[in-house]
């Protein structure tokens, strides 16, 4: 009996260490770039960002071997894979589409978007995405 307790005690808790380690991160400011029809940058304001720092899903069949992923709130589309955990400092680095960081201890957040300024020029004649950086406040989920 003792067993049956010790084990779903653990089970519990590692449930709970798991859903600690995710976040809901709100932006407060975005400021940035965006490339008008005659090539010229602007810049604009932008509306604010959610954004959900979690272990990959199993859906993210791709992403499995990162220990955190960055995703848009509302969005399956992942925009940023974090190499490794959290520092002892509670510092949390990713990349990818954008850059993200994150202090577990301060719970705040910033957040770029450069992929657009230095990609080449679109052959459809399109506009170049804009760029931007942001910055928040993450809640534990």
């Amino acid at each position: 009996m003792k067993s049956l307790f010790l084990t779903a005690f653990i089970l519990f808790l590692s449930v709970n260490a798991q859903a600690e380690e995710s976040y809901l991160c709100i932006s407060e400011n975005v400021i940035g770039f965006t490339q008008e029809e005659n090539g010229e940058w602007t810049r604009r304001g932008f509306q604010p960002h959610k954004h959900i720092v979690s272990k990959p899903s199993d859906d993210d069949m791709q992403y499995r071997r990162y220990p955190f992923v960055v995703k848009v709130f509302g969005s399956t589309d992942i925009s940023a894979w974090c190499e490794d955990g959290f520092t002892p400092d509670g510092d949390l680095a990713c990349v990818g589409f954008s850059e993200f960081r994150l202090n577990k201890n301060s719970l705040r957040f910033a957040s770029a978007s450069f992929y657009g300024y230095f990609m080449p020029p679109k052959p459809s004649g399109k506009r170049a995405d804009d760029i931007f950086i942001e910055m928040g406040k993450c809640s534990p989920l």
